[in-house]
Order: structure tokens, then sequence, then C-alpha cells
């Protein structure tokens, strides 16, 4: 028996179709990630959002009333109640890569950290022309700030935690270490000066001003100062408010409950919102697990979508 080699022609051929399935089989196992802790399900920066399916799915038949609220398994389902329809044009401002942060079933990862969602539907849209935010709680985190800027409004930034005298951090943002509280005081905690919101409204000439977005990121104070804004009536000045709500000091469900709802009794609507499954000991089950434990909302004042209808 002999052997032929193959002729001139065949053997270019017979290459080329190697070379190709060599780059095929690349490509499909570069596609595989590398690690499973690594950004697992965190798509690109504008895509990490709880899904609509999953939101539905969490979704709870309860209406917001305070004498049904018995457990925090309740509370979080109305927080992840559908929100479909409730505005029909979001968009995001802020948003930075968070390394390294446990997640509840994720383990060590990397999640996005300090963005949110705003409603962009008319009337309750940021207005380019004349736009105002209050931006409470930077942590070294400006990238909302930066956004709001960029999209044209004029930003006024406050935290007293992060060490940094009043400056401008730019252009459009103003920095100033205030904390914001219920009460005005100029020795809150760790000496802070602490001011209500329609407080530093006056004191910054914007008695006047309606404020666009309202950003609240204050790990717990929440519970104090929503109600008092609300209370004070200067919500009325508000057309969005994008703010966290935390649980540090354990709070029972009925007053932690209350924070939420305060807003909706304002006349405030949810369109947006999302749980961190960070774990902490507030909400620390029997068996040593950990429920959903920080959530992130959206609300647009409803009587600014109204004026546009």
């Amino acid at each position: 028996m002999s052997f032929h080699f193959p002729r001139r022609q065949d053997r270019l051929i017979i290459i080329l179709l190697s070379i190709l399935l060599t780059i095929a089989l690349y490509q499909n196992y570069s596609a595989v990630p590398l690690s499973k802790t690594i950004l697992e399900d965190v798509p690109e920066k504008r895509d990490y959002r709880t899904t609509k399916d999953k939101l539905k799915t969490l979704a709870a038949e309860l209406k917001p009333s305070d004498d049904k609220i018995t457990s925090y398994e309740q509370v979080g389902k109305i927080f992840l109640r559908s929100d479909e329809g409730a505005c029909k044009s979001q968009g995001m401002w802020g948003g930075r890569i968070w390394n390294g942060v446990y997640l509840i079933g994720k383990g060590w990862t990397d999640a996005m950290d300090g963005n949110y969602t705003l409603c962009m539907d008319p009337g309750v849209a940021p207005n380019q022309k004349s736009c105002l935010v209050y931006s409470f709680g930077i942590a070294n985190n400006w990238s909302f700030d930066e956004d709001a800027e960029k999209y044209g409004c004029e930003v006024y930034s406050f935290d007293p935690s992060i060490g940094q005298k009043p400056h401008m951090h730019s252009a459009k943002v103003h920095f100033y270490d205030y904390g914001l509280s219920n009460v005005d005081t100029d020795q809150g905690p760790n000496g802070w000066r602490m001011r209500r919101l329609e407080s530093l409204m006056t004191e910054l000439g914007h008695s006047d001003r309606i404020i666009d977005v309202l950003k609240i990121d204050i790990e717990d104070s929440e519970h104090d100062v929503i109600p008092e804004i609300v209370s004070s009536g200067i919500i009325k000045k508000v057309k969005q408010i994008v703010w966290e709500i935390h649980n540090f000091k354990q709070l029972p469900v009925a007053k932690f409950f209350e924070t939420f709802s305060v807003l909706e009794k304002a006349g405030f609507e949810k369109f947006f919102s999302e749980n961190w499954p960070y774990p902490n000991e507030s909400f620390k089950k029997v068996d040593g697990t950990y429920d959903m434990t920080f959530y992130i909302f959206s609300h647009y004042n409803k009587k600014f979508l109204q004026k546009s209808t």
C-alpha cells in the first residue's frame, strides 16, 4: 500500500480550514467566564438592574397599609412590587464598579454602586434649562453628581463624613460639609453640622426653586429625615427623589415601613426599585441566612406629572 501526499491546492484548503476551526474554537472558549465570582451577573454599566420578570415574581398583592404590615418579608414584597407603566421613559445617572463585595447568592464579587434611575417622562423629567439637584451622601463616589452636571444641572452635594471643606468639585457641582437631618444643629453626630432640607434651601437661596432630583443616601438617617421633609411641606418642591433605605438600627417592622409609605401618602409614585442582598445582622434570620438588606427606590411627585397631561 502506498501513501500519496495531497496536491498543493488540496494542502492549502486543509490549512485554511484548520485556521478557521482554530479561530472558532478560540472565540467559543473566550466567551466562557473564567471565574463565576467576577461580575457573574453584572452586565455593562447601564444594565445593572433588577429585571421586570423578577419584580413580578416577587411582587405581592398587598396594598401599602400600615396595619397589615407584620413582617420584613411583607415589606420586601411591597418594596419590589411591579412598577410597570409608572414611568414610560427612564434614564440613569451615576454608577461605579465596587470591587470585592460579598453579596448573598453571589459570594465575593464586583457590583455597580452609586447609580440611580430617573423618570424622563414630560413634567417630571429634570429641566435642562433650570435643573437643580441636591445630592446627600457622596462617600467619594461623585458619579451621580457628575452625570447630573453633564445633563445640564446645577448640583449641590453634601457629606460631612468625607473630611472635605466646602469647595467647587467642578464647574457646576458645589460641595458642602453639611449632613441632612430632621433638626438644625452645629453639634450633630461626630461634631458634624446638620441641617434640614428646608433650612439648606433657604441658606443657599433656593427657597423659590424646584428641586428636580433629590438624592438621599444617608445610612439609616432617612428614617428621621424623610418624615420631616414630608411634614414640613418642603417635599412639594421636589420633582423626583432617588434614595436608599437601610435598617442598621433594627427598627420595628411598622416603623421601617413607615419611612417608605409616608412618601406615597404625600403623592409620590414609585417607578423603580431594587434590592442589594448585602448581609447585615438587621436582616439575619433564625437559620443564619439573610434576607435582602437594603433597597434603592425612585419616586416622582405625581402633581408635576399631571401638569403635563
